[in-house]
């Protein structure tokens, strides 16, 4: 029996949880910061609805049942984001355009402060296609698992990977939980996670993750989430500014959201990107430089 799960299977086990999502990056495409950033981008379209009158969570299970019930109520989202990496200025990456439709398309631009494209991203299940405008390279495959611990050090699915990044993915089942606290009236979940633990901050009303860690066996901190400046958007709770931190690979990328609209309309060729015929077509291949 693993640690606190006698505890744990007392509280009825919740079973809502997000769709999924992919996502790729190129290792010919440039440093960590670009996959860093369409991974980012894409994760932050996953928000839960938000009863500004509502009373606080009173527990761990009413928590997860709250953030978990409403993950799924954004169908999709356009937004523009401004982009603030610590390794790369804001002359080459400042900007992005994202459009986001459930379960598993994607399409992200990138943008400098400009508005030069840098590159454009799109993902259908588990194809992805990155294109790269200045070198007319167009980079085409799939992301296991082993990619992405490449990417970010973590052995994930890209389902997982975009949950975690994303503030408002789906807790795991309060089965699995292994200590609940209340810290000033925030409530601290800790869950266990790959040897180590998963310890995630939610605001009082339970509805808003503030900060979600996942810790090693020796408790480093392996990768860390940060979301602040929630807003209402018909309805729905969206997190205004996400950093995401990867304290082993030294990177910080932040994304503040200028406009967000929530369940719009789109076509099929959003997704399709514009080629000119002398594009070069490259195998996609993730790896960390």
């Amino acid at each position: 029996m693993a640690p606190g799960q006698g505890r744990a299977d007392r509280i009825q086990t919740l079973t809502a949880r997000c769709g999924p999502g992919q996502a790729a990056a190129g290792r010919h495409s440039g440093p960590l910061w670009l996959s860093l950033a369409v991974l980012l981008l894409m994760a932050c379209a996953h928000a839960p609805s938000f009863d500004l009158d509502g009373e606080p969570a009173g527990g761990p299970r009413e928590v997860v049942q709250r953030i978990n019930q409403n993950a799924l109520l954004v169908k999709s989202l356009r937004a523009n984001v401004r982009l603030k990496s610590n390794h790369i200025p804001q002359s080459r990456l400042s900007r992005a355009d994202l459009l986001f439709v459930r379960p598993d398309r994607y399409r992200v631009r990138l943008r400098t402060i400009f508005g030069a494209t840098v590159a454009v991203f799109t993902v259908r299940q588990d194809q992805a296609d990155l294109y790269l405008p200045t070198s007319n390279r167009l980079y085409q495959g799939f992301l296991t698992a082993e990619q992405v611990k490449e990417l970010v050090g973590i052995e994930l699915s890209a389902v997982d990977l975009l949950e975690a990044l994303s503030g408002m993915s789906p807790l795991p089942p309060v089965t699995e939980l292994l200590e609940y606290r209340r810290i000033q009236d925030e409530h601290l979940l800790v869950f266990p996670w790959e040897g180590g633990r998963r310890e995630i901050m939610v605001a009082p009303d339970g509805y808003r993750i503030l900060r979600d860690q996942y810790r090693d066996a020796a408790g480093q901190v392996v990768m860390e989430k940060q979301f602040d400046g929630h807003r209402l958007v018909a309805g729905v709770v969206l997190p205004e500014q996400v950093r995401a931190l990867l304290p082993g690979r030294g990177e910080v990328l932040e994304a503040h959201f200028s406009q967000q609209d929530v369940n719009v309309s789109w076509e099929q060729e959003d997704f399709q990107l514009d080629l000119p015929g002398s594009v070069e077509r490259v195998r996609l291949d993730l790896e960390y430089r």
